[in-house]
């Protein structure tokens, strides 16, 4: 009996380390959406300053790519939506949904939950604002490390809750903006996320993330997330997202100077087709 057992925790050991550690899924989407907005003609962030109030098609994309062993974990997560709509009597169509993002983080496993973190996110758009229209202008980049613990599992199906607190580094690319503002900017940041696949049909994540500038102490910037989808029909989901931004008034700033000191918002409800792939 004793020889059967080793060879069958043999396999078993054998068959973990075959086990691909590569884990994809992907979902596109053509979707019939709402978009509500506040302060989107002053923000400082370019997936709410895309932003137009308006009812119309879109077209989004998002990719997620994880790789597991030991010792870490890597993930890399790329979304995408852009919408336009023609108004009755307008010489031609307008954006009300721009926005490109892009985030790959490395975890380093310590004793479970802890782990150390490094990452980097960018944020931007296809197009830029008028006359010129270049594409990711303007585009927003942050590298950052530290430290965080994870939680997976704690509901059904499956979820994860997982804390962020470290260092950014962080610049902003845009034309004609002052040069305070695409200066190299640097100091702590704390994240909080929780994500959770409730069902075969129904999944939703909410995030918030705060970072603040060593050299200007008063100028903090907080983003918050939250996404929810129900699969109503195999091919049909209806979804509902919110994006807040705020960022208060830098020390080089003009008190004229837009953007800053104000929470800009923005709320989708979209009902459309999607096509998904791979395991979450």
């Amino acid at each position: 009996m004793r020889p059967a057992i080793l060879l069958a925790a043999a396999a078993l050991a054998a068959a973990a380390d075959d086990a691909d550690p590569w884990i994809f899924s992907g979902k596109l989407g053509a979707f019939l959406q709402n978009v509500a907005s506040h302060n989107a003609e002053v923000s400082r962030d370019p997936a709410i300053a895309a932003s137009s109030d308006s009812l119309a098609w879109t077209a989004s994309g998002e990719a997620r790519l994880i790789w597991l062993g030991y010792p870490g974990r890597f993930e890399q997560r790329l979304e995408a939506d852009y919408g336009r709509i023609r108004y009755e009597n307008a010489s031609g169509w307008i954006e009300n949904t721009d926005d490109i993002s892009y985030e790959a983080t490395y975890e380093g496993f310590l004793h479970a939950p802890h782990f150390l973190y490094a990452g980097g996110t960018v944020d931007t758009v296809f197009t830029g604002p008028e006359p010129d229209r270049e594409f990711a202008d303007p585009l927003l980049a942050k590298l950052s490390s530290g430290y965080g613990q994870r939680y997976e599992d704690l509901l059904p199906e499956s979820d994860a809750l997982v804390w962020r607190l470290g260092l950014y580094a962080r610049k902003r690319w845009e034309d004609g903006a002052p040069r305070y503002q695409t200066d190299i900017d640097a100091g702590p940041e704390a994240l909080i996320r929780y994500e959770r696949r409730q069902s075969r049909d129904v999944t939703y994540h909410a995030q918030w993330e705060t970072y603040g500038e060593v050299d200007d102490p008063r100028h903090v910037t907080c983003v918050g997330q939250a996404g929810l989808s129900v699969r109503v029909a195999r091919r049909m989901a209806v979804e509902l997202k919110l994006r807040c931004y705020y960022e208060s008034r830098p020390r080089e700033a003009a008190a004229t100077d837009p953007g800053y000191g104000v929470w800009s918002l923005r709320e989708d409800a979209q009902v459309g087709l999607v096509w998904e792939t791979g395991g979450s």
